[in-house]
């Protein structure tokens, strides 16, 4: 014990941590007893200096001690009462799992959320509804906590579980007037990462949900399995958004934004069979960019048809953005011909797509560097790129002007 006592002595005098010194504590604790190692650290640590806190803390978790003996301790003095407080939610074990969950119940929130943020690092079939019960916590801290927990455990088993729960806080939103948009959203960007083919099944069986977060969830996530079979049934389902949803609910602006987000998922998948039913739709940006996701020939004209259209810099860029990965396509005579449009967008983007190789956006190019609502920065990068000396020039007074964020780029 003298050993020991010598050794704790000497580490609270440091100003750093000595990592093999802590080594030697450990190497001395393992010489006893595992009763009396955990005894001596009890002991220890009614007295502790706060230096010494974190290797108490996980010396107690080396020695094995019982998640139930720390809580018990937990309502200790200080320093033993948060010595042992903190080394239970360093305990990942499945023997802990019973102890934490009492702790989630506490009445102190910081404490129920270290109690999920621990269950999150044990790997256990009973930590899933644990963590899931989290949800409906009344406080918002602790909420986050299980939902981080469920974002480090969620796998494509946990599809069926995940949806559930959105379910759940889309009637709970819906029935008690409840804002869970923040853990909807949360829930819903852990399925799109978490989903696999395999999920869907219960990702499809969610198309008929009355719930209009849940299916688009369940859009998302059929998106990001990037699986054919999902093609039809997303077809399907934006020829008829309403299908399913009550229709007290059910508002031209929800159709909208299942649309969008159904274009995005098939974009995802990039199947050519949704090609033909995707052009039967009204033309806009959105068509015109999952069209050109899926590499369809029929995104082109599209496209140049929503630059023509253009009034912002941002959708100015992700049309223009759009075109240039379809340049392998066969349509060099229509982008040429778009070289010689009306629309400063239009050219722009069409000279930026070919001039690799057509020499005549070379000309076009230097051209718009007069135009006030072309990409300055990016046909100045484009033009040094070529070797061409007006790209330094206009990249330099584009940077200079402060007033033209666009012409910065």
């Amino acid at each position: 014990m003298r050993n020991l006592i010598l050794l704790l002595d000497s580490l609270e005098k440091l100003k750093e941590r000595d990592y093999e010194k802590e080594q030697q504590l450990f190497s001395e604790l393992e010489k006893l007893p595992k009763e009396s190692a955990i005894e001596f650290l009890i002991e220890y640590a009614r007295s502790a200096s706060e230096r010494n806190f974190l290797i108490i803390q996980h010396a107690l978790v080396a020695c094995n001690t019982s998640a139930e003996k720390l809580l018990l301790l937990s309502s200790e003095a200080f320093p033993l009462g948060e010595i042992a407080k903190n080394s239970l939610f360093i305990t990942y074990t499945e023997e802990a799992v019973p102890t934490l969950t009492k702790i989630t119940k506490s009445k102190s929130s910081d404490d129920a959320s270290s109690a999920y943020r621990t269950l999150g690092n044990i790997s256990s079939p009973n930590v899933q509804k644990i963590l899931f019960h989290g949800l409906k916590h009344r406080s918002n801290t602790v909420r986050s906590a299980a939902i981080d927990s469920i974002r480090i455990q969620a796998d494509e088993n946990w599809t069926q579980d995940i949806i559930q729960a959105i379910t759940l806080l889309s009637a709970e939103s819906r029935e008690k007037k409840k804002d869970n948009s923040e853990a909807i959203n949360a829930l819903r960007s852990i399925l799109v990462e978490s989903v696999k083919p395999k999920s869907n099944p219960a990702l499809l069986a969610a198309l008929k949900s009355q719930y209009a977060e849940v299916l688009k969830v369940a859009i998302s996530a059929l998106g990001a399995t990037k699986d054919k079979s999902a093609t039809q049934p997303l077809l399907d389902l934006m020829k008829a958004p309403s299908q399913g949803l009550e229709r007290e609910f059910y508002t031209h602006s929800i159709s909208k934004d299942l649309q969008t987000d159904i274009l995005h998922a098939l974009a995802n998948i990039g199947d050519p069979a949704s090609i033909s039913d995707i052009t039967k739709l009204p033309p806009n940006m959105q068509t015109a960019l999952a069209l050109a996701k899926i590499q369809a020939p029929e995104a082109i004209p599209a496209i140049i048809k929503e630059l023509e259209k253009s009034r912002t810099p941002r959708d100015t860029t992700d049309l223009t953005d759009a075109l240039i990965q379809l340049k392998n396509l066969d349509a060099k005579s229509e982008l040429t011909k778009s070289l010689e449009s009306e629309f400063v967008n239009v050219r722009q983007a069409a000279a930026l797509t070919l001039y690799e190789t057509n020499t005549d956006c070379i000309a076009t190019l230097e051209e718009l560097l007069s135009e006030p609502s072309a990409d300055i920065v990016r046909i100045a990068k484009t033009l040094i790129k070529l070797g061409n000396p007006k790209g330094f020039p206009a990249l330099a007074a584009a940077i200079a002007d402060t007033d033209g964020i666009f012409r910065r780029g």
